[in-house]
């Protein structure tokens, strides 16, 4: 698979993936406002940071954005971790969460060693 149809596969399961974490925000009680804004920007800037790596053309700058996502990866598997700790969300919720998250690992770390990034 070339790196053109991974980044569109990440681009897609990306926003498939913040649907579903939506539906997890929305339904986080109200005395977890922080929780609640942190995942949700965490979020966010996962799109962002591959909306930046997409428009750029340096090899340095795309694998910054790569590695930036990768850090956004861990801290919404930590906000995840939160929820389930919290009894926020149920386990069958957690594991179809992790699951399209670990997709997402996988693509993006497939795309950093197609671009020759070590």
């Amino acid at each position: 698979m070339n790196s053109n149809n991974e980044r569109f596969i990440l681009l897609n399961k990306t926003k498939k993936f913040i649907n579903n974490c939506d539906n997890i925000i929305i339904n986080l009680p109200n005395k977890e406002n922080s929780l609640r804004n942190n995942f949700k920007n965490e979020l966010y800037t996962l799109l962002k940071n591959l909306m930046y790596y997409k428009d750029n053309y340096s090899i340095n700058i795309k694998s910054k954005y790569l590695m930036e996502y990768i850090i956004n990866i861990d801290m919404i598997d930590y906000y995840l971790e939160e929820c389930i700790n919290k009894k926020y969300i149920s386990e069958k919720e957690l594991k179809k969460t992790l699951k399209l998250l670990s997709e997402l690992r996988s693509i993006c770390l497939g795309i950093y060693k197609s671009i020759g990034i070590k």
